[in-house]
């Protein structure tokens, strides 16, 4: 089956852009050979979308900036606020479905189900 917005785990298409820096690292383990677990990707074209369908990038421009605790510049009040915004946020028909597509192709694999009940 063909995605939009799932890679395989030992995808060769390693692009930052695409599966972000930790995907890279576990694409390229997989694909050396490296035992990694078996899994998928949700590639930044989903979240891209995402963002796009819920008019919510002027929202996270606006509440991305940080603020001055004691001398240092901190992001975790901007960080918390982005993801309470998202999380109120539905997932588009489209990318639940490969998701929950995806996660039933992990054949016999015994994945984590506690994630799965919020896109059900």
């Amino acid at each position: 089956m063909t995605y939009s917005y799932i890679l395989p785990i030992d995808t060769e298409d390693v692009s930052l852009e695409l599966i972000g820096g930790k995907g890279k690292s576990l694409a390229r383990m997989a694909s050396a050979g490296m035992d990694v677990p078996n899994g998928f990707y949700l590639t930044t074209s989903a979240y891209k979308d995402f963002i796009k369908e819920n008019n919510l990038q002027e929202t996270i421009i606006n509440l991305a900036k940080p603020e001055i605790i004691g001398r240092t510049l901190s992001f975790e009040s901007a960080a918390k606020n982005i993801q309470e915004l998202i999380k109120g946020m539905e997932l588009s028909d489209e990318i639940t479905n490969e998701i929950r597509q995806a996660y039933n192709a992990l054949n016999g694999q015994d994945p984590a189900s506690s994630g799965i009940e919020s896109i059900t």
